[in-house]
């Protein structure tokens, strides 16, 4: 019985385990972003379908537009498909790498789709620090860290990729070849990538965002032939703002 006791009470005393990062992270965020757009072409204003998120970028006009775009195309409905997510990695202070992922995100799933690296990214500020990344940040900034510990340690075959034919369906029918070859391009890099990354001297990661693409539907429930795009940023202050850019077809 002592025995017990004391094993019980090293167990209380002993620090949580660490939970590791997670792409999954991300699905509180399609979920966010469905509740959203759900209430927006339910007729509410953007600040209300967004609650704390700030939608102050997005113009009149192009809000305007937008729900005469939806009325035209008959769309009833929209989903979340596709989340922009990248990677700066920066040493004193300075980009040397980027890696911009685009993942397939819903409430349920986050799976890469593509990714497009470049090794002499841009010069200047591009995202938040990791450490920095505050309230509605957070999520993305797990996801990063879930990301590119993925990206550094597992083979291509290893990564959780979408599948393709799926998610083209969910998409205008000028992009399924597109998607369908950056998921094949990616699988094919991904080695050479990892490598890369490994060998790579940085000393702080930041996040940057940029597209959100929606699936819109009609009222029988068949996806629409375009998307409803969107941008999201995180603010030094570790807010994020979404902007609305309107209803495409390609």
């Amino acid at each position: 019985m002592l025995a017990m006791t004391l094993a019980v009470l090293a167990l209380q005393g002993a620090p949580a385990k660490e939970q590791e990062p997670s792409l999954k992270a991300l699905c509180t965020v399609a979920q966010r972003l469905d509740d959203g757009i759900k209430a927006f072409i339910g007729g509410k204003d953007m600040k209300e379908s967004f609650k704390a998120w700030d939608v102050g970028g997005t113009s009149e006009e192009v809000v305007t537009k937008l729900r005469e775009d939806l009325v035209q195309n008959h769309v009833a409905a929209a989903k979340t498909v596709a989340v922009e997510i990248g990677l700066v990695l920066c040493s004193d202070g300075k980009p040397v790498f980027k890696a911009s992922a685009m993942l397939h995100v819903t409430p349920t799933e986050a799976l890469l789709i593509g990714i497009r690296a470049r090794k002499d990214p841009p010069q200047g500020k591009s995202g938040v620090p990791s450490g920095k990344c505050a309230k509605d940040a957070q999520a993305f900034a797990e996801a990063g860290a879930a990301l590119l510990k993925m990206l550094k340690t597992k083979k291509a075959d290893d990564l959780p990729f979408a599948d393709g034919d799926k998610v083209a369906k969910l998409m205008p029918k000028a992009y399924e070849e597109e998607l369908k070859k950056a998921i094949e391009k990616t699988k094919a890099e991904a080695d050479d990538l990892r490598t890369k990354l490994n060998d790579l001297k940085y000393d702080e990661v930041r996040i940057d965002l940029d597209e959100v693409l929606f699936t819109p539907f009609g009222s029988e429930g068949l996806s629409k032939d375009g998307t409803i795009r969107c941008k999201l940023r995180i603010t030094e202050a570790g807010d994020v703002t979404f902007r609305l850019h309107g209803y495409e077809t390609k």
